[in-house]
């Protein structure tokens, strides 16, 4: 197999998967997610974080539980070109502040349970970040 000069991961699963967009990809408390609406949601939230005006190469910190959501996420952000920077849901808003001073994230996408814990981060100053999407706000 060769690999076109820019080959995208993303586009590369949501390929190998568009013969069973139906069957189900992710089951999390709140439900399934299929092949195809894997796809269509990642495609959408790589479409929303080029309309933030973030840019290919750039990162974005994924501070997520675990759920639909994380996939859509990373899986989006990959499609766009982005760099999705996976952290431990489990630390402090020391050890996140440090992340955001210096992975030079331009965004996050956080869940909405973990909100307060970025935002104290993000009060500490010294980031990059210009835009915040959440999952499931309270």
């Amino acid at each position: 197999m060769s690999l076109p000069p820019r080959f995208n991961f993303a586009e590369h699963l949501f390929a190998l998967n568009r013969e069973r967009a139906a069957r189900t990809a992710y089951i999390d408390d709140r439900g399934t997610l299929s092949y195809g609406q894997l796809e269509d949601r990642a495609r959408r939230l790589a479409a929303a974080l080029k309309a933030a005006g973030v840019r290919r190469e750039e990162r974005v910190l994924l501070l997520m539980l675990d759920g639909n959501d994380w996939p859509v996420s990373f899986l989006g952000c990959l499609y766009a070109g982005i760099v999705p920077v996976a952290v431990n849901t489990l630390l402090t808003p020391e050890d996140y502040a440090y992340m955001l001073d210096h992975s030079r994230a331009q965004a996050a996408l956080v869940s909405g349970a973990l909100l307060p814990v970025l935002q104290e981060a993000m009060a500490r100053g010294g980031h990059e970040l210009h835009t915040l999407l959440v999952s499931q706000p309270a």
